[in-house]
């Protein structure tokens, strides 16, 4: 694979603070396929990024230079997630599996989960032992992170799960979905225990606070709503003019960024205030953050990852 990469900064001065970004990753060609998601691992060295050319990017986290190409999925790779170390990468595509890959010194899919319709969404818990998975159809599958082995098979939605999340401890899974729905899962007895949040609009992005107290849901039509779990209280944000692809908390409840469709990245600090801002040549389609580095990377349409310096955009202890 062929890219291009470069350094060139650029600063852009609000009324508050300086953003200083890093272009890291730009691939070549005329129409280059774009990226879906953006993930870090828990080194901080590695990111993976799922392309709409079924191929799952494994890019350095401080220069952009890719590393590899994982080539095994027929369709878009929708979601990526690292299993604990870098060389442990999962991945759910519009091909219908998840799949497992080693990346050591060979590159191999080890194990693979097969499902009738397109995967949407993915997240692992390497404590438990256990995965999730959502899908077009609206089943959510609960799986073993070691072989894939399928555990259960949950009739969670009506539309596709755009978003699926473990909440610490792996008993409680939250999942959210086109049908606007965020709901809450009890993955001891494999039951509702409750709808969280209902819309009239699809939810297409979601984060969870480190603590599973608090979630944010991005909508189609630009709202973020963050909701407290616990106290089922929840307040609503006008924060894109069109759909919102990315959210991700900044270290704790009262800081978070999101990306929309409409190219534009914002950071809020507490009280939910607009603290910075950048437009990106295309819309926003995956972000994660790297809180000691104070960066957050963005992925996009454009099929490049872009890096955001955190250090001076939020107050101090704000990430």
């Amino acid at each position: 694979m062929h890219a291009a990469y470069c350094h060139s900064r650029l600063v852009f001065r609000l009324a508050v603070s300086i953003l200083h970004l890093t272009l890291l990753y730009r691939p070549t060609g005329a129409n280059p396929p774009p990226l879906t998601c953006v993930v870090i691992d828990a080194s901080r060295r590695s990111l993976a990024c799922g392309t709409a050319d079924s191929r799952v990017l494994l890019l350095d986290a401080k220069t952009g230079r890719p590393r590899r190409a994982l080539i095994g999925h027929e369709d878009i790779v929708a979601s990526v997630a690292f299993g604990g170390k870098s060389s442990i990468v999962y991945s759910a595509g519009w091909d219908g599996t998840v799949r497992r890959w080693s990346t050591g010194r060979s590159t191999q899919n080890t194990h693979t989960l097969s499902h009738t319709s397109a995967a949407k969404s993915l997240a692992v818990d390497v404590e438990t032992g256990k995965g999730v998975a959502g899908f077009q159809d609206g089943t959510v599958k609960v799986f073993t992170i070691s072989t894939l082995k399928c555990l259960r098979n949950i009739p969670a939605h009506s539309r596709d799960v755009s978003s699926v999340a473990l909440l610490p401890g792996g008993e409680n899974l939250l999942t959210a979905s086109w049908d606007g729905t965020c709901r809450l899962w009890d993955l001891r007895r494999y039951k509702l225990i409750r709808t969280i949040a209902e819309f009239d609009q699809r939810i297409q992005s979601m984060a969870v606070l480190g603590d599973g107290s608090s979630v944010l849901l991005g909508l189609y039509n630009g709202k973020v709503i963050g909701v407290s779990i616990d106290a089922n209280r929840a307040a609503t944000i006008e924060a894109h003019r069109d759909v919102v692809g990315a959210l991700t908390f900044l270290s704790h409840a009262d800081t978070f960024a999101s990306g929309g469709w409409d190219r534009m990245v914002h950071v809020w600090g507490p009280s939910r205030k607009q603290v910075a801002s950048h437009r990106l040549p295309t819309g926003v389609t995956g972000m994660c953050v790297s809180e000691h580095e104070g960066r957050l990377y963005v992925s996009s349409f454009s099929g490049a990852v872009t890096a955001l310096d955190l250090n001076e955009a939020l107050p101090s202890g704000g990430h």
